[in-house]
């Protein structure tokens, strides 16, 4: 038997380079190039010493739209020569008309042959990782391949002429020493040493260098020194008061009953006063939280703009305890007041939804309940400012309130969905005209913003786009979705970007301080943009400071920080 094993090895070493990684010198039988015809012509044999260059690609691939402008200059080069273009598309799932269509939208006109491929015996025969990719065959054999933008008229040359041409390898990995790595990471380096040997005085000193050794140094006026704000120790939050009241003598609960059931005390009822019960479970998605991450518990910064005079509880399921230990263990600092339950309903006590994001609260006025979803889904007419004049509305007219604005929002949302199956452009535009025009400042609205932003560009009116940036920053302080959205169209309209500097700094802000996409690098760099806006905007003290934040929160800020709180050394990145 072990006679046996070593020869297989041999094969099997033999087959492994050449069937399962190897693209050159690989046979495509005629019959595997599919006969689905999108433009042009299929190909129905391979002529004697012509060229047939492959390139796959899809409507989704942005690297893909990019290299079409190239293929199709090597397309009119070549076909002189009578050699071959042929696009295919893959991994889509558009019709043949959606695609001819797109086809027709390109920037460079598209005039080579494009075949549709719904099968993958092609893509798996020649280990296709990714797209945008480039094969070119001759006399029904693989003789290049590669990224399309690497391919040109000297190679296509040389392949026509029956040579190898070998694809250029990859630049050696360079073995970084001191000398060869940024500054300020040589010294993170001598920081680790000094924290392996307990020299924390040592590393300390080394990192604060590092600091100011950092790339954004350049950006401020003078050497960094960490504030006292940034070195305070980040303690958990106070605990809440409920304004002095006895909690034991409150026994008429109302719809409050199932929530003090649930947390094994009764809650206050009083009088035009609000009372929140919140719902929250760690994000899986996340290996672990950090501060910035923690600012989503409703007892921290993001619930801050309701303006209620006080919040409850936060609880938990007790199932997801052990979990949500193990992702803030990575921030000692950060200890939220979530008191982890078994048994209830989170469905029913607080209209949960695995499409929404947590946290999940229930609002009662009064001790009765006005509404219960999703945090960042708070109607708008629970947003309204706490401090305008007269007296505060009774529970029922919260709820009327509520029930008013959820019927126009089912109402414009079954417009809007009359608008997506609408095929007539004209009427279409008018529709969504209409819907923009009818629309109050809903949450549904995200999906909405483009519209709304883009009849201001079809008129040109920069000025109304400000205003409504102005209104949409104000309304979605709360939601990062909507605030990267409204980041994206500003970026994508330079003249509205030129006249909301201001807005579009503290959007930046904003983004920074809400972020959860579980790396601090986000971060800091959208404080870092937010430091350049204002800039931009003549602001200098507010850059300064937008800046100083985004030093704080770069890894070389982190590791200072771990150093202050002695805590265990942090490895170099």
């Amino acid at each position: 038997m072990k006679q046996m094993i070593f020869p297989l090895l041999l094969v099997v070493a033999w087959l492994l380079p050449t069937r399962l990684f190897a693209t050159i010198d690989t046979p495509i039988p005629i019959d595997m190039i599919s006969k689905t015809v999108i433009q042009g012509e299929a190909v129905t044999t391979w002529e004697k010493d012509k060229l047939y260059i492959f390139e796959c690609w899809a409507t989704w691939c942005g690297p893909c739209r990019s290299a079409m402008k190239h293929v199709e200059g090597l397309w009119q080069t070549v076909k002189a020569d009578g050699h071959v273009v042929i696009g295919l598309n893959v991994m889509d799932r558009l019709s043949i008309e959606e695609i001819k269509t797109f086809l027709e939208k390109q920037p460079t006109k598209v005039t080579y042959t494009n075949l549709l491929v719904r099968d993958e015996a092609l893509t798996k025969l020649l280990n296709i990782q990714g797209i945008p990719f480039t094969f070119v065959v001759r006399n029904g054999i693989v003789v290049w391949q590669g990224h399309p933008m690497r391919l040109d008229v000297a190679i296509l040359r040389e392949l026509s002429e029956g040579k190898k041409v070998d694809t250029p390898p990859p630049k050696p990995v360079l073995k970084k020493t001191y000398e060869s790595i940024p500054p300020y990471v040589a010294l993170e380096r001598k920081a680790d040493e000094a924290l392996a040997l307990g020299r924390w005085e040592e590393a300390e000193t080394l990192q604060l260098e590092a600091m100011r050794a950092h790339p954004l140094q350049a950006r401020l006026k003078k050497p960094y020194t960490p504030s006292q704000w940034i070195l305070k120790e980040e303690g958990p939050e106070a605990t809440l008061s409920f304004q002095g009241v006895d909690l034991e003598h409150l026994s008429d609960e109302g719809d409050l009953a199932p929530y003090a059931k649930l947390l094994g005390k009764p809650l206050p009822k009083l009088d035009g006063e609000f009372t929140i019960v919140s719902y929250w479970q760690p994000n899986f998605r996340l290996p672990r939280y950090t501060s910035k991450n923690a600012l989503r518990l409703p007892r921290m910064k993001e619930a801050q703009r309701i303006l209620y005079p006080y919040r409850l509880e936060v609880i938990g399921d007790a199932a997801h305890k052990e979990f949500a230990e193990r992702q803030f263990a990575s921030v000692p600092m950060v200890k939220p007041a979530i008191r982890f339950l078994e048994g209830f309903d989170k469905v029913e006590l607080f209209g949960y939804s695995d499409q929404n994001n947590p946290p999940f609260v229930a609002i009662f006025l009064s001790g009765k309940l006005i509404y219960k979803g999703a945090l960042e889904l708070l109607p708008e007419t629970l947003l309204l400012n706490g401090k305008q004049p007269g007296p505060m509305p009774t529970a029922d007219v919260w709820l009327q309130r509520i029930a008013d604005e959820r019927a126009h929002e089912e109402d414009l949302r079954q417009r809007f969905l009359a608008f997506r199956n609408e095929k007539d452009a004209t009427k279409a535009e008018a529709m969504i005209h209409s819907i923009c025009a009818d629309s109050r400042l809903g949450t549904w609205e995200i999906i909405l913003m483009p519209y709304r932003l883009g009849s201001y560009y079809q008129m040109n009116d920069v000025d109304g786009a400000a205003k409504l940036v102005e209104r949409l920053y104000h309304r979605y302080y709360h939601s990062e979705h909507a605030l990267e959205m409204l980041n994206k169209l500003i970026n994508s309209w330079p003249p509205l970007k030129e006249c909301v500097l201001g807005t579009h700094s503290l959007i930046a802000e904003r983004l920074a301080e809400i972020q959860t996409q579980g790396d601090e690098s986000y971060t800091s760099a959208y404080y870092e943009l937010a430091g350049v806006l204002a800039e931009e905007n003549n602001d200098p003290v507010r850059a300064q400071a937008m800046w100083i934040k985004a030093l704080e929160f770069s890894t070389t800020g982190k590791r200072y920080r771990e150093i202050r709180r002695r805590s265990k050394p942090i490895p170099a990145p």
